[in-house]
């Protein structure tokens, strides 16, 4: 039985996702964020920046490549 998917695609969208990834945890990732989170009081305004980072990258992404 075939698939209704292309697995091109999905491998595409995986690695565009991959990148994305990279791009928002390792260079727009700032220390305040990466440290903030780990904190056991205040963490949640580092982490809202930082989703926040992944949300956009990927709007761009999708805004780009859709």
């Amino acid at each position: 039985m075939s698939s209704s998917i292309p697995v091109g695609l999905l491998v595409g969208w995986m690695l565009l996702l991959t990148f994305k990834h990279i791009i928002a945890d390792f260079v727009l990732q700032t220390a305040w964020m990466a440290h903030g989170k780990d904190q056991k009081i205040g963490w949640a305004l580092p982490l809202l920046v930082h989703c926040l980072i992944h949300l956009a990258v990927a709007l761009v992404l999708i805004l780009i490549f859709v």
